[in-house]
């Protein structure tokens, strides 16, 4: 597995605490690749950063959320356990964003300009 650290584990302003790891060990997909210096493991970008987001491609392991219930880091029950914010505004936020990409042929964006780096600062 791929080792990713994680950083939820400990309070910081105004996020609450999780009881997961230092290190989160995710499996993903690779491929074989014989070199003149040997045998190496090689994995896409793209398979990498699902696995850092929590989402299980078939692979399991520890730590990986089972649905959007499970309070494993990065689902939608762990991001109300640090943030407050309900899961239900959670996933209707992300279903509009997939909702519009998909009738947008993948043209979504989300844009934080002034207003979040007021009430931020």
């Amino acid at each position: 597995g791929v080792r990713f650290p994680y950083f939820a584990n400990a309070a910081s302003n105004g996020f609450a605490a999780t009881d997961h790891p230092d290190v989160l060990v995710r499996n993903i997909p690779v491929k074989r690749l014989k070199l003149k210096e040997g045998e190496v493991l090689v994995a896409s970008v793209y398979d990498l950063f699902l696995a850092n987001y929590g989402v299980d491609q078939g692979f399991g392991g520890e730590h990986m959320p089972r649905d959007f219930d499970d309070p494993e880091p990065y689902s939608p029950a762990w991001a109300e356990q640090i943030t407050s914010v309900p899961r239900e505004q959670i996933l209707a936020v992300a279903r509009g964003f997939a909702d519009n990409a998909e009738k947008t042929n993948g043209r979504s964006m989300v844009i934080i300009g002034a207003a979040m780096n007021h009430w931020y600062h």
